[in-house]
């Protein structure tokens, strides 16, 4: 019976995954910059190569010059071109003047001889290759022009550029080669890729190591086939229960009770534990099978998560961290906003206005701490508790239209100011009615006028905010104000869908409620109801907590 093959432990694959992934990255950004060096260093001797030949062609003939000063010294006379009488000095001239510079060699060939070179650099041995030599002959015979060419010798492999030489008058053709050895050139690139290598299985050693170790901490102990525990890396079988046997007696045969069994006048005793039953004598004997022992059930041992429970727990809380995220943007946005316009618009020559501006900055951003601080409470605590005063009605309402009027795209207005006072928490109430106004900003359309305005009812101070936007549809105005819902799915509004939440959890802790009505000729007309008379040591709940973006998805899903 063949035994079956161990399995692969997940650390084990997870750890192979996460090296070739890392060994695919390595060489593919390996391999793309080392081509680039390659091109690179190819490109710089091709580059040496054309100035030989333009140092070649232009050796010999004077450059004009410029005069520069009045009058013109005398007796100069201009250089004339150098002339040569045959190819051999010409040359000879070249490979004496011309030097090769690092890593490079030249030497001249006539009639299809290698004749010159020069002292104390070799020329790699293209020179004494007769099948190179006879190949750079032929194709710049047959291209007449400079040639460039490589080719591999015992001394590495070289790069090359073949010049025809000509005199005048002679039909004669020599050449001037000129080589670099591009091995030479290639050996700084060749050390780079070697510590390269080097650099990088010491990264994979290191990423392996530490990835053993790390999910070896993060993978519990999961159950293993039939029954098994994964400890680590090895699964560990359940121990087996041998269930009790009964063996039964030989024919003619019976248990006795004890092992001896007394024996009639005459006979022997009997084997232990046996006795004999001769026939007619005595009737067979029948026993009970021993009972069984009782089960017992086994302890009941506590199953450690999945590897799907662990996933789906570092999602839920990579959830709440962008929803913490989210929510610390909505509730930042509109104090940012207003201290940026008040420091835009401030006029730097008038006192009066520094001095404004830098009032509504330390508000704004000790307002902008307050919400800071809110926030960070949110994932831990329930409720807070936030001192109750007296509100100015009509200096809350002035105040509110001061701080709009910077945030761009509206024209803000402030229609009705009531006076009177109420009893609570005039940052929350504050917070509350420009989470009204940046709710009207978003959802109007640029240019459009927004009124805003405070007013008496019966029993309660009114505050509202006046668009003259889309709206908001009738079936959704039951709605718009729970947590993490929209008014209409077509808004392509970013959010969290927590403004209007956290207004309406404002206004319930003060006693009143929000409401949202049409506004006549277009738009929406959101208010804040907040009675007058409100008891004393009201405790404000806490901001909406981002945990409840998860629960409430769960719910819906």
């Amino acid at each position: 019976m063949s035994k079956p093959g161990r399995s692969v432990p997940t650390r084990v694959r997870l750890i192979i995954a996460i090296l070739s992934i890392a060994m695919i990255g390595f060489t593919l950004a390996g391999s793309i910059a080392f081509a680039m060096q390659r091109d690179r260093i190819v490109h710089a001797v091709d580059e040496r190569l054309n100035d030989q030949v333009a140092a070649l062609t232009g050796a010999h003939d004077p450059q004009p010059v410029d005069v520069l000063v009045t009058p013109p010294p005398a007796s100069i006379t201009p250089p004339t071109p150098t002339t040569f009488d045959s190819v051999e000095e010409a040359l000879y001239d070249a490979v004496a003047r011309l030097a090769p510079g690092s890593n490079a060699a030249s030497f001249a060939i006539v009639d299809g001889i290698p004749t010159y070179r020069a002292a104390h650099v070799p020329s790699l041995g293209l020179a004494a290759d007769e099948n190179i030599v006879a190949t750079i002959v032929s194709d710049v015979l047959a291209a007449n022009e400079p040639v460039f060419g490589t080719a591999t010798t015992a001394a590495g492999t070289a790069r090359y550029v073949a010049i025809p030489v000509q005199v005048a008058d002679s039909a004669q053709v020599g050449i001037y080669v000129h080589v670099v050895n591009l091995s030479a050139e290639f050996a700084p690139l060749t050390a780079s890729i070697l510590i390269y290598l080097i650099t990088v299985g010491a990264c994979l050693i290191v990423m392996g190591v530490v990835s053993w170790f790390i999910l070896a901490r993060l993978l519990p102990a999961t159950s293993g086939p039939n029954g098994g525990v994964a400890a680590g890396d090895a699964w560990l079988a359940p121990e087996p229960t041998s269930a009790p046997t009964f063996t039964p007696p030989p024919s003619g045969m019976v248990p006795a009770p004890s092992g001896m069994v007394p024996a009639p006048s005459g006979m022997v005793p009997a084997p232990s534990g046996m006795v004999p039953a001769p026939s007619g004598m005595v009737p067979p004997l029948t026993v009970p099978p021993a009972p069984s022992p009782p089960l017992t059930a086994p302890a009941p041992q506590t199953q450690a998560p999945s590897n799907a429970d662990l996933f789906d727990q570092v999602e839920g809380s990579l959830k709440a961290q962008r929803q913490l995220l989210d929510d610390v943007r909505h509730e930042l946005k509109t104090p940012i906003t207003i201290v940026r316009g008040y420091l835009e618009m401030m006029n730097v020559s008038d006192p009066f206005d520094v001095q404004a501006a830098r009032e509504i900055g330390i508000s704004e951003l000790d307002r902008m701490t307050r919400l800071v601080e809110d926030i960070d409470t949110l994932a831990t605590v329930e409720g807070d508790e936030y001192t109750m005063g007296s509100i100015d009605i009509a200096r809350l309402t002035e105040r509110v239209g001061d701080l709009i009027s910077v945030i761009p795209g509206h024209t803000w207005q402030v229609t009705r100011v009531a006076d009177g006072i109420i009893r609570g928490n005039s940052d929350r109430v504050l917070q509350a009615w420009l989470a009204l106004c940046d709710n009207a900003a978003k959802y109007t359309p640029e240019g459009s006028v927004i009124e805003i305005g405070s007013a008496h009812t019966l029993d309660s101070m009114m505050m509202w905010v006046r668009d003259h936007g889309p709206g908001i549809p009738p079936a959704a105005r039951h709605r718009i104000f729970r947590r993490f819902d929209r008014g209409s799915g077509k808004r392509e509004v970013g959010g969290s869908g927590l403004g209007l939440a956290i207004v309406d959890v404002i206004a319930r802790a003060h006693g009143g409620s929000c409401s949202v009505s049409e506004t006549p000729g277009g738009g929406a007309t959101f208010a804040i109801h907040v009675p007058l008379r409100l008891g004393g040591g009201t405790t404000l709940p806490a901001p909406v907590r981002a945990g409840d973006v998860v629960q409430q998805r769960e719910e819906q899903e």
